[in-house]
């Protein structure tokens, strides 16, 4: 069965950085983190590659990896050699301390062991580089302990609190020093997924293993899904 989000339809509503506003926070990370020009930056869950493209426009020696071969077949068809590779993001194919910076955006959540993957970055992270992650959370946690039994695939599952996302961070290495709310993109995107579904009943039933739409949308709706941009620097 084909996942939510490598189907066509969900990509003509995200564009290719299939993701709450694009690259508008990859732009707002970027200039924050003031790398060098040619700086080795890694891109965990890159899908079609938008992020790596971006990337290279502005003179990075990026790369990308992802576990879709759909998506990465569609990033790889688009251009020639493209930085993008098949790996999960618990194990990946680089050295020690390979890269300047590395970005998740709206992955993390979706992994079955995010301290396990926070633990990889910090490995191919060089002293004082840069994680950036942007995702859904829980602002209301206490109501979203039923997220991960929901049947659906997609980063609403992984929801957690942003006390348990520091918590992960700070735990393998990491010193925050962003966060911010970025909710008001995820709205933006629950209403163009309203126009092209035709509501967000119908969404959940297109994403989901079977489950009951309406369910699903009562319970996500008690977590009060919101979107973060949280920018921290490896310790060391």
């Amino acid at each position: 069965m084909e996942c939510i989000y490598e189907s066509k339809k969900m990509q003509d509503v995200t564009g290719p950085a299939i993701r709450p506003g694009g690259l508008a926070l990859t732009e707002r990370a970027l200039a924050f983190c003031r790398l060098p020009a040619g700086a080795g930056v890694l891109d965990v869950g890159c899908g079609v590659g938008a992020t790596v493209g971006f990337l290279r426009e502005h003179r990075f020696a990026a790369f990308g990896v992802d576990t879709s071969f759909l998506l990465l077949e569609r990033g790889i068809g688009a251009g020639p050699n493209p930085g993008l590779l098949k790996a999960r993001a618990e194990h990946l194919p680089f050295s020690d301390r390979c890269f300047r910076a590395l970005f998740c955006e709206c992955v993390l959540s979706l992994l079955h062991d995010p301290a396990e993957a926070l633990g990889e970055f910090a490995r191919v992270l060089r002293p004082g580089g840069y994680l950036v992650l942007s995702d859904v959370y829980a602002r209301m946690p206490d109501e979203a302990s039923s997220f991960p039994h929901l049947p659906v695939h997609c980063c609403i599952k992984g929801a957690v609190g942003r006390r348990q996302i520091a918590a992960m961070v700070e735990g393998n290495g990491f010193s925050a020093v962003i966060w911010e709310d970025h909710s008001d993109l995820l709205k933006q995107l629950a209403a163009r997924l309203i126009f092209s579904f035709g509501s967000l009943n119908a969404f959940w039933a297109a994403a989901s293993c079977g489950g009951d739409p309406e369910a699903i949308r009562e319970t996500v709706q008690r977590g009060r899904p919101g979107y973060y941009l949280l920018i921290a620097i490896k310790e060391g």
